[in-house]
This record gives structure tokens, C-alpha cells and sequence, in this order.
């Protein structure tokens, strides 16, 4: 509906330099950046943002599972402003596939990495595949708040390396 936020000549984010995903405070910049578009309904971006991150973890870890899932989730977002139910199961089916695989892997904690945790996503996810049909809404604006959640970290306090370092 509208030019790419990044790439394209009038996105609302073109021109601006960003982070790369690449080091500590970079993955923490952009994490929050994420979850406050996806809370404001700027879905495709919050993907971009996560695929950075996503892109730069190693590619068979739980940690990468996890980004992959918030990925999916953001995804399924785009897919309810696009007017496709199919699409938003799809998506957020595929990411509770992830984030319960996440959850299984008892050497990873979201929490303390990412301020949220692979159980409340994969509840989060389930429950957005089961409402597809009802938050479809494709009206053509600048942006739509639909996905029926917000995203509200809550670090891990006892992670002393994410205050030194920002994550």
C-alpha cells in the first residue's frame, strides 16, 4: 500500500542509518525497536528489525529459533493488514511451532536474553492463529494496530551482563 519503509523513496525510515544486529548494544537497539513497532503496528518493520538480529545468530541455535519466531509473529501482523486469514495462521502457527521448541530447550532462557519468555509467545501465537478470521482489517492507511497483544519485556535482573553491555 505504501513505498518500502526502508528502501523505498518516501518510507517513513529512508536514508535513515541503523543498527546491524551485529554487537550487544546493536541486538538490544534493535530488539526494542522491534517490539515497539510491532506494538504500534508497524509490522513489516518490526520483522525487518528481528531478521537483522536473526541474521546475524548463529543460524542452528535456540536463540535464533526464538528470533525467528518473533519474526513469524510479526509476519502473521503483516498478513492481517494484507486482509489474508490464511496467511496469519499460517504465520502464527509456524511460530508457536518455534517458540515451543524454544520453550523444550532447557539451556535457553528468552527472558534473560530477550525480556520475554518462549511459553508466553507460544501462548500468544496459539491464540492469534485461533482469531485469525476476527483481526483481519486491510483498510488502506498509513498504519493499523490489529495483532491482539502487546509485547511487554521484562528483563531478567539478575543478568548483570545485559546492564553492562545493554541486552
Amino acid at each position: 500500500m505504501h513505498p518500502h519503509p526502508v528502501s523505498g523513496v518516501g518510507g517513513h525510515r529512508y536514508e535513515h542509518g541503523g543498527e546491524d544486529g551485529q554487537d550487544p548494544h546493536s541486538i538490544y537497539r534493535l530488539h526494542c525497536l522491534a517490539i515497539d513497532l510491532v506494538n504500534h503496528g508497524y509490522y513489516w518493520e518490526s520483522h525487518e528489525a528481528w531478521e537483522m538480529i536473526w541474521i546475524a545468530a548463529p543460524a542452528t541455535t535456540t536463540r535464533a529459533c526464538f528470533l525467528k519466531g518473533l519474526i513469524k509473529l510479526a509476519a502473521a501482523g503483516v498478513k492481517a493488514r494484507q486482509g489474508s486469514a490464511t496467511g496469519v495462521r499460517r504465520h502464527a502457527a509456524r511460530a508457536a511451532a518455534l517458540f515451543i521448541a524454544c520453550e523444550q530447550d532447557t539451556t535457553f532462557d528468552g527472558r534473560h536474553e530477550f525480556g520475554l519468555t518462549a511459553m508466553s509467545l507460544y501462548q500468544t501465537s496459539t491464540q492469534l492463529a485461533k482469531q485469525a478470521d476476527s483481526i483481519i482489517d486491510s483498510t488502506v492507511c498509513s498504519v493499523q494496530r490489529v495483532l491482539p497483544f502487546v509485547l511487554i519485556p521484562n528483563f531478567d535482573p539478575n543478568n548483570t551482563q545485559a546492564v553492562k553491555t545493554g541486552v
